[in-house]
C-alpha cells in the first residue's frame, strides 16, 4: 500500500510540473511559412530574394526580418514593423510605406523611387546611401 501511495503522489506532482510548464511556455514562434498577407507575423524569418510585388503586408510584423534583395515593388506596407530589418538592395518602387515603422532598419542600396514614406519612423535606419537617419526622422532621412 505504501507503494501504491508513493507513486500515487509522484504521478500527482508529474502532472502538476507538466501542467505548470504549459503555463509558462514561450509564446508562439512568428510562423515563417505563412503566406504574405496583412498583419503576417514574420518576426525574424528569412525572406532574402523573394518576389513579392504587389503583396498587402499591412500591419505585418516584420522586426528584424531579412529582406535583402526582395522584390516589394508596388507592395502595401502601411503600418507595418519593419524595425531592425535588413532592406539591403530590396526593390521597393511604388511601394505604401506610410506610416510604417523602419526604426534602425538597413536599406542600404534599396531601391525607393516612388514609394510613399508619409510618417515612416526612419530613426536611425540605414539609408540608401549607406548614412545613418538622425534620431526622429520621419518620412525623410535627416
Amino acid at each position: 500500500m505504501t507503494t501504491n501511495i508513493t507513486l500515487n503522489r509522484f504521478s500527482l506532482i508529474a502532472s502538476a510540473l507538466f501542467v505548470l510548464s504549459l503555463a509558462t511556455a514561450p509564446a508562439a514562434q512568428a510562423a515563417c511559412d505563412d503566406p504574405a498577407a496583412a498583419s503576417v507575423d514574420w518576426t525574424t524569418c528569412n525572406k532574402q530574394n523573394m518576389y513579392m510585388a504587389g503583396a498587402n503586408l499591412t500591419g505585418a510584423k516584420l522586426w528584424g526580418t531579412d529582406l535583402r534583395g526582395t522584390d516589394l515593388a508596388g507592395a502595401n506596407l502601411s503600418n507595418a514593423d519593419l524595425s531592425f530589418s535588413s532592406l539591403k538592395n530590396a526593390i521597393l518602387t511604388n511601394a505604401n510605406l506610410t506610416n510604417a515603422n523602419l526604426n534602425e532598419a538597413r536599406l542600404n542600396g534599396a531601391n525607393l523611387t516612388g514609394a510613399d514614406l508619409t510618417g515612416a519612423n526612419l530613426s536611425e535606419a540605414t539609408w540608401t546611401d549607406g548614412r545613418i537617419c538622425a534620431l526622429g526622422s520621419v518620412s525623410t532621412c535627416n
